[in-house]
C-alpha cells in the first residue's frame, strides 16, 4: 500500500519540521488543525477539530499514517479525547498512528497534569490493539528558550535546579519520521539532544548569546518549576545542533 501521511498540528514547531522530512522523501501528506490553512503554508491543508470529530474522516481520508504532533498543554485532557477519536478511526481501517511524548517525565509527570496526560496517551495506545509507534524526544530548543523567557523578570533569570538535553527540531523530525517508515514498534523510541545540561550551563549559555546583562538565581522547585526539576536524564538516540550551537544561530 502506498504510505499517504496526515500531520496533526501541522501548522507547529514540530509539525512543520516532520512536514519538511516527509516533502523530501516525497510522501505524500496532508496536514491540518483546527485553523484555516497558513498564509505561508504549501501543500494541502485539512481543517478539522479531532476534539469533537468535526471534519476528521475527510481529513484521514486515504490515508495509511497519522504523525499526531497538535497537542494543548492549558487543556490536556483535549489531547486524550483527540487521541481517543483517532485510535477509534483506526480500528476501522489500517492507520498507523504515531504519538509524540516526552522524554523523560516518569518522575515529572506527579508535579504537572501535562506530563500525566503523555503518559495517560501512551497507556491508551498500548491497550488499543491498533498500529501505532510512539516517539519521546526531549525539550526542543525552542522550549527552553521560551521556558527561560518566562523565568526572566528584568536583568533576572530564575533557574530552577534541573538536567535538561536540549534537542534540535529538525534533527527530532527527521530521526520520527525515519522510525515511522519503519513501522510499529513496541519500544519507547527515546530521541535526546547531544548534551545533559545543568541549570548553570544552560542558562550562562543562554544569556551569553543575548545583549542585555542577567543574573542568575536559583529558584525553589515548586508549582510547576517541580516537574522541570524531576525531569530525569535518558538515552537514546541522539543528535543535531547542540545548545550552544543553537543560540548561535540567528532567530526570527
Amino acid at each position: 500500500m502506498t504510505r499517504s501521511a496526515l500531520v496533526t498540528g501541522g501548522s507547529g514547531l514540530l509539525g512543520t519540521a516532520i512536514i519538511r522530512q516527509l516533502a523530501a522523501r516525497n510522501v505524500p501528506f496532508a496536514a491540518g488543525s483546527r485553523s484555516k490553512k497558513p498564509s505561508n503554508f504549501i501543500g494541502q491543508w485539512k481543517q478539522f477539530d479531532a476534539v469533537t470529530g468535526e471534519g476528521l474522516p475527510d481529513a484521514l481520508a486515504g490515508r495509511t499514517m497519522v504523525f499526531n504532533c497538535a497537542t494543548s498543554q492549558a487543556k490536556p485532557q483535549q489531547d486524550l479525547a483527540a487521541l481517543a477519536r483517532l485510535i477509534e478511526a483506526a480500528q476501522r481501517s489500517s492507520l498507523h498512528i504515531v504519538y509524540v511524548g516526552i522524554a523523560g517525565i516518569d518522575e515529572a509527570a506527579r508535579h504537572h497534569s501535562y506530563y500525566r496526560m503523555k503518559l495517560d496517551c501512551e497507556r491508551m495506545l498500548s491497550l488499543s490493539g491498533i498500529s501505532h509507534t510512539v516517539v519521546r524526544p526531549t525539550q526542543f530548543h525552542d522550549f527552553v528558550d521560551f521556558m527561560l523567557g518566562r523565568l526572566t523578570v528584568g536583568p533576572v533569570v530564575l533557574a530552577p535546579k534541573m538536567i535538561l538535553q536540549p534537542l534540535d527540531v529538525d534533527f527530532a523530525a527527521q530521526t520520527i519520521v525515519d522510525i515511522a517508515l519503519n513501522g510499529p514498534s513496541n519500544d519507547k523510541n527515546i530521541i535526546c539532544g547531544p548534551e545533559r545540561i545543568e541549570t548553570r550551563q544552560l542558562v550562562e549559555t543562554w544569556m551569553g548569546f543575548r545583549r542585555r546583562p542577567k543574573y542568575r538565581i536559583c529558584a525553589p522547585s515548586i508549582g510547576p518549576l517541580a516537574a522541570l526539576s524531576a525531569i530525569q536524564p535518558v538515552a537514546g538516540r541522539t543528535g543535531g545542533l547542540t545548545w550552544p550551537e543553537w543560540n548561535k544561530q540567528p532567530k526570527s
